[in-house]
């Protein structure tokens, strides 16, 4: 199995009232990408990378490891267990060449993520039948290298 830190949002219905960002919890699910599984991987042409596509994380995330002590926000695992996050940082991405600068958070988990944060931001649509993404309704420039249907080859994070 692989963690991938799939996020549920727990915060509080009115967001605004959430003063501190790192008292939000949200977890993470371990799963494996197994060969046909139909997830959808963008590769990064920057850093070589697949990003898994995952429209159920409300955060995208890096994976990171630090010896620093973790900044939040707090994540943790379908097991309860405690997956450590380092806070956001600035990158830019390249999908089928067009560039994206964006703030992901940086996690102790296996392989790097595409959250609703980031389709938002950028008005992507994800076609789970179609296998595609897509921008105000036409194919993104880079929905080719969306029809992965097996992920990266990451070994486990290690959350301690």
């Amino acid at each position: 199995m692989q963690l991938v830190g799939k996020l549920e949002s727990r915060q509080p219905k009115k967001l605004a009232a959430v003063k501190d960002p790192l008292n939000v919890i949200a977890t993470a699910t371990a799963m494996s990408f197994p060969t046909g599984s139909g997830l959808i991987f963008l590769k990064d042409q920057i850093s070589g990378k697949d990003f898994l596509v995952d429209t159920g994380a409300s955060l995208s995330i890096l994976p990171h490891k630090s010896t620093d002590p973790p900044s939040g926000p707090r994540l943790s695992g379908a097991n309860g267990l405690p997956i450590p996050a380092w806070g956001f940082s600035q990158r830019t991405v390249e999908f089928g060449g067009k560039m994206y600068t964006f703030k992901f958070l940086l996690a102790a988990v296996a392989a790097p993520i595409l959250g609703l944060d980031f389709l938002r931001k950028f008005r992507l649509d994800v076609s789970p039948v179609a296998h595609k993404i897509f921008n105000n309704g036409q194919p993104a420039p880079h929905a080719a290298v969306a029809a992965a249907t097996s992920g990266p080859a990451a070994p486990a994070a290690n959350p301690s």
